[in-house]
C-alpha cells in the first residue's frame, strides 16, 4: 500500500468516527408547562398563568398566557408576555368583554417550538349600568342653560357616551334633546342650547356603556321669556302684484304672541316699521297675502311675530314679480248720442302689473283708433270711468275703443261704433222785450232767444207795422246772431202812431217770432202859445200837437192863494186833454211885481214844450 492510499483511508476514518459521534447527541423539545386556573375574573380583566416543568432541552425565551373567544387559542393570537425560563409565572388578562366565554392556554417558546399547557375556559362578569348624579342648572338663559353630572362607576363597562338629556316633560331621556359630552367617568359639564324662552325644562345627567344607559337625578328649571321664535314660508302665488308667504311661530318665548304676519320690501332685511301684513295672533302656522307689488321687482320679506318682549323675525326670503303685461280693459256701451257729442268709458279690471298712467276713449272715423287718434284722458288707476266725446258732427259715424296705458304700453278695449243724430232744425223759441224809450220817431225793444231749434241763428231784431203781425217782410231791425238777449232801436218813426212790434229770429227752419206788443208815438216838442193878461195875474196857454191833429185846449192858471196875490209863485201839477186823455206835467213861476213868467210842459214820453218873457 502506498503512501497516498495509507492517506486516504485515514481521511476516512476520521470522518465516520466524527459522524458516530455526532449521531448520538439528544435533540431538544418543546417545553413541558401547565395552565393556572383562571381568578379575579371581572367584565374586562381576570388573572391565570402557567408552570413550566420542563424546557425540553432548550432555554425557555418567552412565556404567558393566550387567549380567544375560540377554542384553543394559540401565541398568534391575544397574549401576555411573562418573561423566560422555568417556573410558575403569572398573567394578567387585560381588555375582555363583558359577559363572555374566553379560552385561555400557558404558552413557552424554546427554540425547538411552542409548548402550550392545557386549556381552561371561563366567562367574564356582566356589566352594569354606570352610577352617576345630575349637576345643578345654573346660567339659565331664555335660551340656554349649563348643567352637566359626576359619574362614580362606570359598571364595568366603558363609557361610551354621557351628557345630559332634557324635555318640556317628566323622565326626559337620550331620545329627547341631549348633549354629547366625550366619554369616562368623573365629572363633566353641558351646555344646554336652542331652548324656548318662558318654558319649564326637566333635565337629567346620563351615562351610556354596554349594559345601556344610566340616568342621573330628575331637575328642573324654567328659561327666562324672550322674543318669539318662527320661521318665514316659502314664497308662493307670485303675480305682478301679489304674492303669498306666511310663517311658522314654533315658540311665544313664553309670552302670548300679539301680532304676526310679514314684512317685506325691496330693501334687505325688511321690519315691521315698513310695509307688513298683520295676520292675527299666537302661535303655529299662518298665511299672509303680499299686495300692491310691482312688477318685474325683487323684494324681500321676512315673518315677523310680536310679544311683551319685543319683535322677532323669521328667516329672510327673496322673490320678483313677475314682469308687467298690458292693462285688461273693456269698451263701455255708447250712450247720450246727440248731434256733437255722446258718452262713453270704460273699466280697467286689471292694471297688468304697473300702475295705469292714462286712461279714457280714441275716436276715429274709421276702425281700430287708436290715441294717435281724438282722445280723452280721463285720470288714472283700475275700475270704471266715463269719458265725454264731444265735437263730433252731426249723421257721423264714428269708431271708439277705450284705452289703458302702463309702463308695459297701451291697451285698447273691444270696439264699438255709433252714429251721430242727424240735424233737424226747429224754428227758434224766442221773446219780444217790452218797449221803452218811446218818441215821436223812435223806440226801442229787442227780443231774448231761448233756444236756437237746432240750427244757428243767422239773423235777429225786431219787426214792426201799423198793422198787427208784424213780419221781417215789414220792417225791421238786424241785431247780430246767435241766441240770447238783445236791443233793437226802432227809428223813423211817425208821431202819434201806433205801431205794432215783434222780435224775430232766423236759422235755416225759418224765421220765428216773439210775442206781439204795441205803442204809439208822442210828439217831437210841445207847442205852446202863452198869454199874460194886462194886470199880471193870468196865465193862459194852448198845447198843439206838431202834426196839428190834435185840437186844441186853452188852460188859464190863476196866480192867487187864499191870501191874494202872491209874487213869484210856483205852480206845479198834471192836465189832461179832455178830448183825447193826454196827460202833461206842468211847472210855471210867476212874477207879479214884473209881470215875468215862464212855463214849461212835459209830456209822458219826455217831450217839453216851454214859453216865457
Amino acid at each position: 500500500m502506498n503512501h497516498a492510499n495509507k492517506m486516504s483511508l485515514i481521511l476516512i476514518l476520521l470522518i465516520s468516527s466524527a459522524l458516530s459521534l455526532t449521531s448520538c447527541k439528544k435533540e431538544p423539545n418543546t417545553p413541558v408547562l401547565v395552565t393556572t386556573g383562571v381568578s379575579a375574573i371581572t367584565q374586562t380583566t381576570a388573572s391565570s398563568g402557567g408552570n413550566i416543568t420542563d424546557d425540553g432541552g432548550a432555554s425557555v425565551t418567552s412565556r404567558g398566557v393566550c387567549w380567544n373567544i375560540s377554542d384553543n387559542p394559540t401565541a398568534a393570537s391575544n397574549k401576555t408576555l411573562n418573561g423566560t425560563g422555568t417556573g410558575s409565572f403569572t398573567s394578567s388578562i387585560t381588555q375582555l368583554t363583558p359577559n363572555t366565554k374566553y379560552y385561555v392556554k400557558a404558552y413557552a417558546v424554546n427554540s425547538a417550538g411552542t409548548g402550550y399547557g392545557s386549556q381552561i375556559s371561563f366567562t367574564t362578569s356582566s356589566v352594569l349600568l354606570a352610577t352617576l348624579t345630575t349637576s345643578a342648572v345654573t346660567s339659565v338663559t331664555s335660551t340656554t342653560a349649563i348643567s352637566g353630572g359626576d359619574i362614580t362607576a362606570d359598571g364595568g363597562g366603558a363609557i361610551s357616551a354621557r351628557g345630559v338629556c332634557w324635555n318640556t316633560s317628566t323622565n326626559p331621556t337620550i331620545s329627547n334633546n341631549k348633549t354629547t359630552d366625550d366619554n369616562g367617568i368623573g365629572s363633566f359639564a353641558s351646555n344646554l342650547a336652542n331652548l324656548q324662552p318662558g318654558t319649564t325644562y326637566y333635565v337629567k345627567a346620563y351615562a351610556t356603556n354596554s349594559a345601556g344607559t344610566a340616568y342621573g337625578n330628575e331637575l328642573t328649571f324654567k328659561t327666562a321669556a324672550g322674543i318669539p321664535t318662527l320661521t318665514t314660508k316659502a314664497i308662493s302665488g307670485i303675480t305682478r302684484t301679489t304674492a303669498t308667504s306666511g310663517g311658522n311661530i314654533a315658540s311665544d318665548g313664553g309670552s302670548g304672541v300679539t301680532a304676526h304676519g310679514v314684512c317685506w320690501g325691496t330693501a334687505t332685511s325688511p321690519t315691521f316699521e315698513g310695509i307688513h301684513t298683520i295676520d292675527g295672533t299666537g302661535t303655529g302656522s299662518f298665511t299672509s297675502n303680499i299686495t300692491g307689488l310691482t312688477a318685474n321687482t325683487n323684494y324681500y320679506v321676512r315673518a315677523y311675530a310680536t310679544n311683551s318682549v319685543g319683535i322677532a323675525y323669521g328667516n329672510e326670503l327673496s322673490f320678483t314679480t313677475s314682469a308687467a303685461v298690458l292693462a285688461t280693459v273693456t269698451t263701455a256701451a255708447i250712450s247720450n248720442i246727440a248731434l256733437t257729442s255722446a258718452t262713453c268709458g270704460g273699466n280697467i279690471s286689471n292694471d297688468g302689473g304697473a300702475s295705469v298712467t292714462a286712461r279714457g276713449v280714441c275716436f276715429s272715423r274709421s276702425p281700430n283708433p287708436t290715441i294717435a287718434n281724438r282722445k280723452t284722458d280721463d285720470g288714472t288707476g283700475t275700475g270704471s270711468f266715463t269719458s265725454n266725446l264731444t265735437g263730433l258732427e252731426p249723421g257721423i259715424t264714428y269708431y271708439v275703443r277705450a284705452y289703458a296705458s302702463n309702463s308695459a304700453g297701451d291697451a285698447y278695449g273691444n270696439e264699438i261704433s255709433f252714429t251721430t243724430k242727424q240735424v233737424v232744425v226747429e224754428l227758434p223759441t224766442l221773446t219780444t222785450t217790452e218797449v221803452t224809450s218811446i218818441t215821436s220817431t223812435t223806440a226801442v225793444s229787442g227780443g231774448n232767444i231761448t233756444a236756437d231749434g237746432g240750427g244757428a241763428i243767422t239773423d235777429r231784431g225786431v219787426c214792426f207795422s201799423r198793422s198787427p203781425n208784424p213780419t221781417t217782410g215789414n220792417r225791421k231791425t238786424n241785431d247780430g246772431s246767435g241766441t240770447g238777449s238783445f236791443t233793437s232801436n226802432l227809428t223813423g218813426l211817425e208821431a202819434y202812431v201806433t205801431y205794432y212790434v215783434r222780435a224775430y229770429a232766423s236759422n235755416s227752419a225759418g224765421d220765428a217770432y216773439g210775442n206781439e206788443l204795441s205803442f204809439t208815438t208822442g210828439p217831437s216838442t210841445l207847442n205852446l202859445d202863452c198869454q199874460l193878461s194886462t194886470d199880471c195875474t193870468i196865465l193862459s196857454y194852448s198845447i198843439e200837437g206838431e202834426t196839428g191833429s190834435v185840437s186844441s185846449e186853452l188852460y188859464v192858471l190863476f196866480i192867487y192863494d187864499s191870501l191874494g196875490r202872491i209874487d213869484g209863485k210856483t205852480i206845479t201839477g198834471t192836465i189832461t186833454f179832455n178830448n183825447n186823455g193826454h196827460v202833461y206835467q206842468i211847472n210855471a213861476e210867476m212874477h207879479y211885481s214884473t209881470c215875468k213868467y215862464t212855463l214849461t210842459i212835459t209830456d209822458k214820453n219826455g217831450v217839453t214844450g216851454s214859453c216865457g218873457n
